[in-house]
């Protein structure tokens, strides 16, 4: 393999470490903070956009583990990403249509 061809795919593994652990990290953080939120309000809303940060942990997590995983790598399928994001989707529309 050419070398310049290698150090690209590690500069561009490198940029996705980083963005994937930035969306783990940040969805975990806002996920506690709605779930605090909840606790101090009461606004059932709050519950749709937790689970909302709550899937976009796991997302996270598992693009996260893919990454240092091969194996991982054949069991994620874009459909099954996709259904994370159809379920983000649905919850943000509930605890919009939510009084």
């Amino acid at each position: 393999m050419n070398h310049q061809i290698v150090v690209e795919m590690n500069i561009e593994l490198t940029e996705s470490i980083i963005i994937y652990a930035f969306i783990t990290i940040f969805s975990i953080g806002l996920f506690i903070i709605s779930i605090l939120s909840y606790k101090k309000t009461n606004n059932k809303k709050l519950i749709f956009v937790s689970t909302v940060f709550l899937l976009f942990f796991i997302k996270g997590l598992i693009l996260s583990l893919s990454l240092f995983y091969a194996d991982l790598k054949t069991y994620i399928a874009i459909p099954i990403l996709a259904v994370f994001d159809l379920l983000v989707l649905f919850l943000l529309f509930i605890a919009t249509l939510k009084k």
